[in-house]
């Protein structure tokens, strides 16, 4: 019984920081995009232990959050140096945001209702852009009751070329899948690879 025990709380302990933040392999990869002590905006930063995934490298960090309990807890567990907890919706972006080198919002847009507006928003804060969003091409018995929208990559990818100037579709690697800067000409890319992941450009 021991063993199982010890063997079931090395699986809670693995899946943990999962639990915490669902999308923990693209938080992981963050890094990957080259940046020097870069200034970073989080939106929807949902526990914030996402965060904890890219901050060190990073010279600051504004994280935005609608829900009040979400910002209360990321402040009482996370007082991370550096890191700007905020309450937020970026319908209505709080005064305090400036402009910075990257925005990240993993699996967000999906559930705001004007995502024109969010995203003209969101082109006007930062040179470049890490947008995801779940993939309405997966493999599931039917759509999620949360989500306001779902896109395919394809559909995903022309509203984004919409409000930025270039745009490239990544796969989980952060390996450039699609990338026609400027361009709306590309045809059926049809990944089921789900979040469909984007790496934006401003055109400021």
């Amino acid at each position: 019984m021991t063993d199982e025990l010890n063997g079931a709380t090395a699986v809670v302990w693995r899946r943990l920081p999962y639990l915490l933040s669902p999308q923990m392999d693209i938080y992981e990869r963050i890094g990957f995009i080259p940046m020097v002590e870069p200034t970073i905006l989080e939106i929807g930063f949902g526990t914030g232990f996402g965060v904890l995934q890219y901050f060190e490298d990073t010279q600051w960090i504004d994280a935005i959050e609608i829900d009040p309990a979400a910002v209360r807890f990321a402040k009482k567990c996370f007082p991370l140096p550096r890191v700007r907890w905020l309450e937020g919706d970026i319908l209505h972006p709080p005064k305090e945001l400036g402009h910075y080198d990257l925005l990240v919002m993993i699996e967000v847009l999906e559930h705001i209702s004007d995502t024109d507006l969010a995203l003209k928003n969101i082109s006007g804060l930062a040179k470049r852009a890490l947008i995801t969003v779940p993939n309405s091409l997966r493999y599931r018995a039917k759509r999620e009751v949360l989500n306001e929208h779902e896109w395919t990559p394809q559909s995903f990818y022309d509203l984004l070329m919409e409000h930025f100037s270039w745009v490239a579709l990544l796969n989980y690697e952060f390996e450039d899948v699609i990338n026609f800067p400027g361009s709306k000409q590309y045809q059926g890319f049809e990944s089921r690879e789900t979040p469909i992941i984007a790496l934006c450009s401003s055109s400021l």
